[in-house]
């Protein structure tokens, strides 16, 4: 998984002092008012699999405390002219390919 821009971001949270090769930046929407921070991430192909198969997602946090957290597949901000029905329809391409693959190898005893 890697964190991944997005137009609502305002703030980029940089790698502690010392762990800048080992750690990437943040880009994130910031609310200190609310107080929130929403962040965006995409996974790999190998990602993806693993949770279409296993349901599962691991979060870390890298604190003295365990704040609020949440995970969410639903796009967090008021919906205006964003479109993310290309997401949307990646997801039931992907499955309808799956399908049709497990098909074919039934139907042809592989």
């Amino acid at each position: 998984m890697r964190a991944v821009s997005f137009r609502e971001a305002n703030q980029q949270f940089l790698p502690p002092q010392g762990q800048e090769s080992e750690v990437d930046p943040l880009p994130a929407w910031y609310d200190p008012e609310a107080p929130l921070i929403v962040s965006k991430w995409r996974g790999s192909l190998l990602d993806r699999l693993k949770f279409l198969v296993t349901g599962e997602m691991w979060l870390f946090v890298q604190s003295t405390h365990t704040p609020p957290t949440a995970l969410s597949a639903d796009y967090p901000f008021e919906e205006d002219d964003s479109d993310d029905s290309f997401g949307l329809s990646m997801v039931i391409l992907f499955c309808l390919a799956l399908l049709g693959s497990f098909a074919w190898i039934v139907i042809s005893g592989v």
